[in-house]
């Protein structure tokens, strides 16, 4: 859940509801709580915004979880399906990022794809993203 949400009175007490109702499960991060209490500090006292955090936390123990990075993240979406990964992203590659270029061959845009995450996000999705069989299935 992120923070946008969780400042929005009324939006909170919805999505908390449906969350106490186990309809899903809710997580944050500390990082988010912390955006979370700067927002309201224009609206809410502290003394409030300790209660709200308080009741967030009784109502749901196990929603604090550790914020994942970009990296860390984009990987496990990779990795979880390498061949769909690839159809999708030298997708967005050739649609978005070099619509108006020159049409590029899908082992360019690999390599350009995998040049961006070793500069963006580390060698770990790079070298997923160069890996053969993430364009295998690629058209």
């Amino acid at each position: 859940m992120d923070a946008n949400v969780l400042v929005r009175a009324r939006l909170r007490d919805v999505l908390l509801t449906l969350a106490e109702a186990e309809l899903y499960e809710v997580r944050w991060s500390a990082g988010v709580l912390n955006e979370m209490n700067r927002h309201l500090s224009e609206v809410m006292s502290v003394s409030s915004r300790k209660s709200l955090c308080r009741a967030m936390a009784r109502a749901f123990p196990d929603a604090l979880v550790e914020a994942q990075s970009a990296s860390v993240f984009i990987a496990f979406a990779i990795d979880s399906d390498l061949a769909r990964a690839g159809c999708a992203m030298v997708d967005m590659a050739a649609r978005r990022w070099l619509g108006g270029a020159e049409p590029a061959g899908i082992k360019e845009i690999q390599d350009r794809l995998a040049g961006w995450a070793h500069r963006e996000l580390g060698s770990v999705v790079a070298d997923l993203i160069a890996r053969e069989e993430f364009i295998r299935h690629v058209e």
